[in-house]
């Protein structure tokens, strides 16, 4: 039986998005294209402080988007396909794949890519 775990995703990706003035780094997964994924991560912080959503909530990574959107200069630069910059975060590209990996195998090289650049401890990541 195939369930959604198991089901050969069309396309997916992993990326990583990296402080330029730190070095930290938090490393994501996405279905969908890298820039929809990257600007929803924007969004979602721009909701929240909207709204006023409680800061208790947020993940680390949220944080450091929330403090780039404090200054209303920054802005979401797409430089290619696969790589953008926002205020001090670059997001790029790790690795991506066609009707290759389930959706478990997906969150597998999520992790292992986690470990390698030990985001969780000494980057925004958080969960390991």
């Amino acid at each position: 039986m195939i369930t959604d775990e198991n089901k050969i995703l069309p396309w997916c990706g992993i990326y990583t998005v990296v402080n330029v003035h730190n070095g930290k780094r938090y490393i994501g997964q996405t279905t969908r294209s890298f820039h929809e994924r990257w600007k929803e991560e924007i969004n979602e912080v721009k909701f929240r402080k909207k709204y006023g959503v409680k800061n208790c909530n947020m993940s680390k990574f949220n944080h450091i988007i929330g403090t780039i959107l404090d200054d209303s200069d920054n802005k979401y630069i797409k430089i290619s396909n696969t790589e953008a910059y926002f205020g001090c975060l670059h997001f790029k590209r790790i690795q991506e794949w066609c009707n290759t990996l389930t959706k478990e195998e997906l969150f597998k090289n999520e992790h292992k890519c986690i470990e390698y650049w030990d985001s969780y401890n000494n980057g925004y990541n958080s969960r390991p």
